[in-house]
């Protein structure tokens, strides 16, 4: 279908008012219009019945966790929690930025929701922002007891990168043998680094000076700016040791490995009828065209096909080259999930997916290669919606609509963890 006229208005509104696209922008100035964009489409977020703020010890110094309680009191000494983590492309993003998520997500699925600061790149390149969020999720497991959570009902999620991140923390969870995690919600995560990145035309898609393009080819040198501060100077990946908080493990997942086989593909999730805005993957779309993932363009899209008051492919490019340290990091699981060998014994998981968004392809891989591999999938892709919908419910009702699905799934989730400890 056609871009929804909701957010057809919002493209309009950037394009009218000569809005600069992030990867135009150094990154100070992108990690600002950044946070002012997801203000003016969030609003200020629902009150919830409280918020706050404390660190503990990371791999690469103190880590910022932020824990929401919803509005509603929680009936039980030890309820479910989810492990939220932001987007932003690695480089950008905040607490701030998923702050209003949080608590919708709280008050929705009456569960503790918790966020954590991580490292951000170009400053701190893959696998910091893993090793972080790896290290919260371990730290908020040995501490259920202190904050009221059932660590067997723990979920994790997260927006784009975030999402990334998510589904890198089931691989490791898996790899070394827990923590548990009961379920994985994924808003249109990035999943492989290898996924194709052409125009429709066919014309390759520039990124950021010295960064890495699909396949871990130099890619060419972007538009003015694109580069953004902070790209020269060392690594500062945060490595650890091994055995220590957040440190990379051996084997299948270490730096410098073999490639790993793409996942097995299955099935396309199914989505149900009927719902605001959803589209199942591969269905038809108004007019009797099948709807394919990842539309690119739109009323402003320029001569390579790229729309720049959307999200689009050129944006893409700029985020993996400031994630990665070098084309090796591409082929890692922890940065790549699609890549990694084998999805078996992964928790369930929520996958949703936006049509005008150059990352619905590979989040909808991600998902067939869950199903193939034995693991519970719902799919949900939206129809006429661009990237950082979820994350826009001021603006888009799919926003809230699809917040709402999110919760409805978490909630199932969480009773089923409920059932199977009685």
């Amino acid at each position: 279908m056609p871009l929804h006229p909701q957010a057809e208005a919002m493209r309009a509104r950037r394009a009218a008012a000569g809005t600069p696209p992030l990867y135009t922008r150094t990154l100070a100035e992108a990690r600002a219009a950044d946070l002012a964009d997801l203000r003016a489409a969030t609003g200020t977020g629902e009150q919830v019945h409280s918020v706050r703020e404390f660190t503990i010890d990371g791999p690469g110094g103190p880590l910022t966790l932020r824990h929401y309680l919803p509005k509603a009191a929680i009936d039980e000494p030890a309820g479910p929690g989810l492990l939220y983590l932001y987007g932003g492309g690695w480089a950008l993003g905040s607490l701030e930025t998923s702050d209003p998520i949080c608590r919708a997500l709280a008050n929705a699925t009456g569960a503790a929701v918790l966020a954590v600061g991580y490292r951000h790149a170009p400053e701190h390149r893959f696998p910091a922002a893993v090793h972080d969020c790896w290290a919260a999720l371990d730290w908020i497991a040995r501490h259920a007891a202190d904050l009221r959570l059932d660590p067997a009902r723990l979920a994790v999620g997260g927006d784009s990168a975030g999402g990334n991140l998510a589904a890198a923390l089931t691989l490791l969870a898996r790899e070394r043998g827990g923590p548990a995690i009961l379920h994985q919600l994924l808003i249109y995560p990035n999943t492989d680094h290898r996924v194709p990145r052409e125009t429709p035309a066919g014309q390759p898609v520039a990124g950021p000076e010295g960064g890495f393009a699909r396949g871990g080819e130099a890619a060419p040198a972007g538009r003015a700016g694109e580069a953004g501060e902070g790209h020269a100077g060392g690594r500062g990946d945060g490595q650890v040791p091994a055995g220590q908080p957040g440190a990379e493990p051996a084997g299948s997942f270490a730096r410098g490995g073999e490639a790993a086989p793409a996942g097995q593909v299955g099935e396309a999730g199914e989505v149900p009828a009927g719902q605001p805005g959803a589209e199942p993957a591969g269905s038809f779309a108004r007019g009797g065209e099948a709807a394919p993932a990842g539309r690119a363009g739109g009323a402003g899209a320029g001569p390579d096909g790229e729309d720049p008051a959307l999200f689009n492919r050129h944006s893409v490019a700029w985020y993996w080259a400031h994630y990665l340290a070098g084309p090796g990091d591409a082929e890692n699981p922890l940065a790549s999930p699609l890549r990694a060998a084998d999805h078996r014994g992964l928790p369930a998981a929520t996958v949703v997916t936006a049509e005008y968004d150059p990352l619905c392809a590979e989040g909808e891989e991600y998902a067939e290669a869950l199903r193939g591999a034995g693991v519970a999938v719902e799919l949900r892709r939206y129809a006429g919606m661009p990237h950082g919908f979820f994350a826009m419910p001021a603006l888009l009702d799919d926003g809230r609509a699809a917040q709402l699905f999110a919760a409805e799934r978490l909630v199932a989730a969480y009773g089923a963890g409920r059932e199977a400890r009685r």
